[in-house]
């Protein structure tokens, strides 16, 4: 299938448009100062936070971002939409918490009037922060969560943090593909990204299981790298390195495609401000 044919009909439908950068004024960065983030007023400014977080950390709104989630629901275990929120969010915490493992005694405290599900999907953010801190706090709040999560955190404890990773093991579900840029959101680290790129060779494979892998890993990776440079020119290199033909294909299509979404966007800007 030529590139830009397999763009029209695969990829293009799921890139949405480009998103500004918003830079949050005013926030505490100091690591003295993490307690002092203000609240998130909308949806927007909480997404904005989480998928830009690297790029521009507060680590000092991570409760407010908690709290947040606990409002809207997002870290309920069975919502209708979004199921997988709270390990996507476990996956990001930890990332955080693990940057930070000296202000966690301090976030513990800010923490008490969360939730038993909220208190769940913390505690597992602790244990994959895999820091001596980090397991003392949670050992220190096991009884916030009911005799049902508790049975559920041993059995957790039974593997090592890493094993909760998603860098850790091949790809196996769309879901970890989630859980990658959930990891890369937080900490910018692109062996996150090269993973996801790792999967897009099993896009159109004859099993559905594996198809759909590809297929979630594809549209991913052009929508990242339509709002962000560092991950499209991470893509690119891996198009100039690799030897596989299939992910050169791939590759070659996206980038060429969000190549001239951006362009248009910027043609359709310039005109406007004209």
């Amino acid at each position: 299938m030529q590139a830009r044919v397999l763009f029209a009909r695969f990829i293009a439908p799921f890139v949405p448009v480009i998103i500004a950068v918003a830079l949050c004024s005013g926030c505490v960065t100091t690591d003295h100062a993490l307690q002092s983030g203000p609240a998130f007023t909308d949806d927007a400014a909480f997404r904005q936070w989480f998928t830009f977080y690297y790029q521009d950390p507060h680590p000092e709104q991570l409760t407010a971002a908690v709290k947040f989630m606990q409002a809207n629901g997002y870290l309920d275990e069975t919502p209708s939409e979004g199921r997988d929120m709270p390990l996507i969010a476990s996956v990001f915490l930890s990332r955080v918490m693990k940057a930070h493992t000296s202000e966690l005694r301090q976030w513990a405290a800010s923490w008490q009037s969360l939730g038993r599900q909220e208190w769940y999907v913390l505690l597992v953010s602790l244990y994959m922060a895999d820091t001596v801190e980090s397991k003392r706090v949670m050992a220190a709040n096991l009884h916030k969560v009911d005799k049902t999560h508790q049975l559920r955190l041993a059995g957790m404890q039974k593997l090592p943090p890493s094993a909760l990773d998603p860098l850790t093991g091949p790809v196996q579900s769309e879901r970890q593909i989630n859980l990658l840029w959930a990891g890369f959101s937080a900490s910018g680290d692109l062996h996150y990204v090269r993973k996801v790129i790792g999967a897009i060779p099993l896009y159109g494979d004859e099993s559905g299981r594996k198809a759909g892998i590809g297929e979630a890993a594809l549209m991913s990776l052009a929508t990242n790298a339509l709002q962000n440079e560092t991950v499209a020119r991470e893509c690119a290199e891996v198009n100039v390195r690799t030897k596989d033909q299939k992910t050169r294909m791939l590759l070659t299509a996206m980038l060429a495609a969000v190549a001239e979404i951006a362009r248009n966007d910027q043609r359709e800007q310039d005109a406007i401000s004209h």
